[in-house]
């Protein structure tokens, strides 16, 4: 139903996307359906590959990283009574706090909750 009715894998839900994925997984895994289904799957499964599976070259960044950005509250976050939405707008607004907060989260989880065994 999803190739037939020509859906664009670059406007479809997160949901959707997996779905595609699977499918595409499926398509190009198994020789039964690309020799019976080749001509439904074919073309979709190219545009699925094109807006799903491309690599993606990060940009070049000049944001100084801030270690002290809310690391009080990424250590513990029950201990601060935290306004979600206030929270929200301050990364949205300021891709430096966004790109501080990222980097701090990453390393609280990578160098400070590690496993003791």
């Amino acid at each position: 139903i999803v190739v037939k009715s020509g859906v664009n894998p670059a406007d479809c839900s997160s949901a959707e996307r997996c779905i595609l994925a699977y499918l595409y997984d499926l398509y190009t895994s198994c020789s039964h359906l690309k020799s019976k289904f080749g001509e439904i799957f074919s073309e979709f499964c190219s545009k699925v590959k094109n807006s799903i599976y491309y690599n993606i070259d990060p940009s070049d960044s000049n944001m100084l990283w801030d270690q002290m950005f809310m690391i009080d509250a990424i250590a513990n976050p029950t201990a601060h009574n935290l306004n979600h939405s206030m929270v929200g707008k301050i990364l949205n607004d300021s891709p430096a706090n966004r790109y501080s907060f990222v980097c701090n989260v990453l390393m609280d989880v990578c160098v400070d909750h590690r496993d003791p065994e």
